[in-house]
C-alpha cells in the first residue's frame, strides 16, 4: 500500500520512468511515465564594479546559471534617466559611446527570459568605481 522510492537526476532532460510493483500475493504490474527535469533559473546581480583594467570585476551584468535562461537585456540609465547602454546578452563595460563613464551610481533595468521564455525584470542601482 506504499510507494517508497526516490531518484536524483544529475542532468536536465526527459526520462522514462518504469515501475514494476509486486503485491503481497506475488502479482506484478508495470507503470510507465515520463518526467522532464528542467534547468534551474537563478540570478545574481552585483551592486558595484570596477572597470579599471586589472581584469577583475571589469563588467556589470547578471550572473546567470547556464541553461536556465534564453537571453537577457541590460539597460543602464544616467542620473537624469537617459538610456546610456542598451544591449542583449552583453555586460556593460563602464563606457558611454566608447568614452569612460564617470564614477558614480547608475540605475539599471535587466530583463531575463528564462528557459520557458518567461520574462523576469530586475531594477536597481549599480556603483561604478574607478
Amino acid at each position: 500500500n506504499e510507494l517508497d522510492f526516490w531518484h536524483t537526476y544529475t542532468d536536465t532532460g526527459t526520462y522514462t520512468i518504469k515501475y514494476y510493483p509486486t503485491n503481497l500475493y506475488g502479482c506484478t504490474d508495470s507503470a510507465f511515465n515520463t518526467v522532464t527535469i528542467l534547468p534551474v533559473y537563478s540570478i545574481f546581480i552585483p551592486d558595484a564594479f570596477t572597470p579599471n583594467g586589472d581584469i577583475k570585476n571589469e563588467n556589470f551584468g547578471p550572473v546567470l546559471r547556464a541553461g536556465g535562461y534564453k537571453f537577457y537585456n541590460i539597460k543602464i540609465y544616467s542620473r537624469w534617466g537617459e538610456v546610456i547602454y542598451n544591449k542583449d546578452n552583453k555586460n556593460w563595460d563602464g563606457t558611454i559611446n566608447n568614452n569612460l563613464a564617470p564614477k558614480g551610481v547608475y540605475s539599471y533595468s535587466i530583463t531575463v527570459f528564462d528557459f520557458k521564455n518567461r520574462p523576469f525584470i530586475y531594477t536597481g542601482l549599480i556603483n561604478l568605481i574607478r
